[in-house]
Order: structure tokens, then sequence, then C-alpha cells
């Protein structure tokens, strides 16, 4: 098997494994953190961590365009915050059944996991004032990761255990 091309993107990493088939499959979309944007706030794919992935699959020999699947490790942002994209881009987009929800509607689905938490902080005690403080983003998330929805007829349910042919055999 050849060895997997790490994508690190800032204290993240994506990695991509040639298709037997041709083609890369992606082990995780990579945050969206926008470069520049412009008036109608549509983001400059080639800037960000978008056009990083694309410079690293370029040093290791692939296109963005190779991308035939990506295979989403879980729901988190930082993990599938690029899923849209590349789903917009042809690429099948693979999870596991109980992310593809999350994964489906983005940034809102987590607001409200996080307010149900708040609410549920307060509910025990735990003083508004100091409940808030657990809504903002902390340690190393940057303000400028975005997570849009992916489309949900693009997540495709994988299995644990699924196999992927892969090239050099596995």
């Amino acid at each position: 098997m050849t060895d997997p091309l790490p994508l690190p993107l800032g204290d993240n990493a994506a990695y991509a494994l040639p298709l037997a088939g041709g083609g890369v499959l992606l082990v995780d979309a990579g945050p969206e953190i926008p470069g520049t944007e412009n008036s109608e706030g549509d983001t400059n794919l080639e800037g960000g961590t978008r056009g990083e992935i694309g410079a690293l699959l370029a040093a290791g020999g692939f296109a963005p365009g190779d991308v035939r699947a990506v295979l989403l490790t879980h729901w988190h942002l930082d993990h599938c915050g690029l899923a849209w994209r590349w789903a917009a881009e042809g690429a099948r987009i693979l999870a596991g059944a109980d992310d593809i929800d999350p994964i489906a509607a983005g940034q809102p689905w987590n607001d409200a996991r996080v307010e149900a938490r708040l609410h549920t902080l307060i509910e025990h005690g735990c003083p508004p004032e100091l409940a808030a403080r657990f809504s903002q983003p902390t340690r190393r998330r940057p303000p400028a990761y975005r997570w849009r929805a992916c489309p949900r007829e693009a997540i495709e349910a994988v299995a644990d255990g699924a196999e992927f042919a892969l090239e050099g055999g596995a």
C-alpha cells in the first residue's frame, strides 16, 4: 500500500490515499477557514484552508479534481468543515450514520447543541454568566472557522470496517 499523504492544516491533518482505480480518497475534509471573500461573501478558493489543501495535494502529485471520495472521521467542524465544497466538486462524502445529521445541518446544529448544554448547566445551578463563557470558542479554534451544511443527498453512510481499494492493494 502507498503511504498516506499527510495534509497538515493548522492543528489538524487530513490524509490523501491513492485509490486503485485512480483518484484520491481523503480522510477528513479539512476545516473551512476562509482566505479572502468577494462582496457576495464567497470564499476565494485559492486562499484559506481550501487553497492549502490544493497546494499540499499538488506537492504530492495530485490535484483537487482527483479527490473522488472524502471519508469523514466525525462531525466536528475542524474535520468536516469543507465537506460541502468537496461535494460541490463531485466527491462522494462518506460518514458514519450518526454523523450525517450534524454534517448536513452545519453550524446551526452545533449552535443548538451548545444552547441545550448551556440550559442544562443553568438548570443544575451553574450561574448564567459562567455558563455563557462555555459558549465561547476556546483554545485553538480561530474565530474565522466556518461550518456550512453539506447537502444531505451528497452524504453516504459508511459502516465501521468498510474497505476501500487503494493503490498498491489494501
